[in-house]
């Protein structure tokens, strides 16, 4: 299992595919802002069939791989770890 710290530091990639085209956006963690900048940019190219829809597609899936990781990262102890604290506390 990785740990948390390779988990946060992991390079991350956004995947879209749209009516054969593939969209790919690729950031490291801390780089959300600058890779949102991307995906509106792109949504304003119209140039392109990559729609705001395709942008808030994108934003979800981020947002949602975002919170997992900080579920992931705040985990309560285990009952093994709570339970030898409140005997601690009781004992102390």
């Amino acid at each position: 299992m990785p740990s948390s710290k390779t988990t946060t530091t992991a390079p991350k990639q956004l995947e879209l595919v749209k009516h054969g085209q593939r969209w790919v956006f690729r950031y490291t963690p801390g780089g959300e802002r600058e890779v949102l900048s991307q995906i509106a940019d792109a949504a304003r190219d119209q140039n392109t069939n990559f729609d705001w829809f395709d942008a808030a597609v994108l934003c979800h899936q981020m947002g949602v791989r975002i919170s997992a990781e900080l579920e992931r990262q705040t985990d309560p102890p285990t009952e093994g770890k709570a339970s030898n604290e409140q005997t601690e506390r009781h004992h102390g």
